[in-house]
């Protein structure tokens, strides 16, 4: 179990790595068991990924970089150049010329079909969230992979995204908790500048600051809560939803709360939210794993 794979997701405002072993003997059913180490980074800090690849290599061979971004062009370009400082040409799989392999979306992995009008416009975030979602619903949850789904990620952005049948059937994008604070404060003359933080979400706010940290909060949760309900409409099933994102501390406790009150009214049974901390990663690990 020498060749190592590396997986790259490259976000707005952070980059998560991991190392797995490609040829682990059950890396195509339970990721876990590959994994090696993985790190979360801002971006630019380059040199904590520069000492996380060194350690790896102490491990085995690197064989393949693979990698999704939705980050600008130079990012992009400072992330291959990280891989190609590094001798890796002793690996006869590894191409120094193409030293990370960007994955783009596309219209079916395995069973997953996308339904996006251009494919390509979809954000390679968004499609391998949901097929790391889909991966935890049927081999950890074990549950029926066509139940409907929703993936949440709290990131610089919202993104909500339904599935149902195995299809990718659309989702939405909101602005992220941090844009919408520092929204209000560009966009206002009087309201405060306001940090991330579930400690001052109430019912009925009687301070600026609580105010709007309820009113955006409930903005994010009532975002992903109509989504829940329009998949329930369509489908009759109460979806399993998926979390994660770096904001999502401060918001989950609120659609949990939404969720229960109107499950417990509808006589429906209770929306299961289910947090992960690295769902891009996992449907990257899951398709390079089995793509053959």
């Amino acid at each position: 179990m020498d060749k190592i794979c590396i997986l790259i997701d490259s976000g707005n405002s952070r980059i998560k790595a991991r190392a797995f072993w490609l040829n682990h003997p059950e890396a195509e059913k339970n990721l876990d068991k590959a994994i090696i180490n993985e790190i979360t980074i801002y971006n630019q800090e380059y040199a904590k990924l520069v000492g996380f690849v060194e350690r790896i290599t102490r491990d085995g061979n690197i064989a393949k970089v693979y990698g999704v971004t939705v980050a600008t062009e130079n990012i992009r370009t400072d992330l291959e150049n990280v891989f190609r400082s590094f001798d890796l040409e002793k690996s006869k799989d590894f191409n120094q010329k193409e030293p990370i392999v960007w994955l783009e979306s596309e219209e079916k992995a395995f069973s997953i079909k996308n339904l996006y009008e251009n494919t390509k416009q979809l954000g390679v975030d968004r499609w391998f969230g949901i097929i790391g979602a889909h991966y935890h619903l049927t081999h950890h949850l074990k549950v029926d992979s066509k139940v409907a789904l929703i993936h949440v990620s709290f990131g610089t952005a919202t993104t909500v995204d339904c599935m149902h049948n195995e299809q990718l059937i659309g989702g939405t994008i909101l602005p992220g908790l941090q844009m919408m604070f520092d929204s209000l404060f560009r966009g206002t003359a009087h309201l405060p500048k306001v940090a991330v933080s579930a400690s001052d979400i109430v019912n009925f706010p009687l301070t600026t600051h609580a105010a709007i940290q309820t009113g955006v909060v409930c903005a994010q949760a009532g975002a992903v809560f109509r989504q829940i309900q329009k998949l329930w409409f369509l489908t009759t099933q109460v979806p399993y939803v998926f979390i994660s994102g770096g904001a999502k501390e401060t918001i989950v406790d609120e659609i949990n709360s939404i969720c229960s009150h109107w499950s417990t009214a509808a006589g429906l049974a209770q929306v299961e939210c289910i947090e992960l901390e690295t769902t891009v990663l996992d449907g990257l690990q899951y398709y390079v794993s089995n793509k053959g």
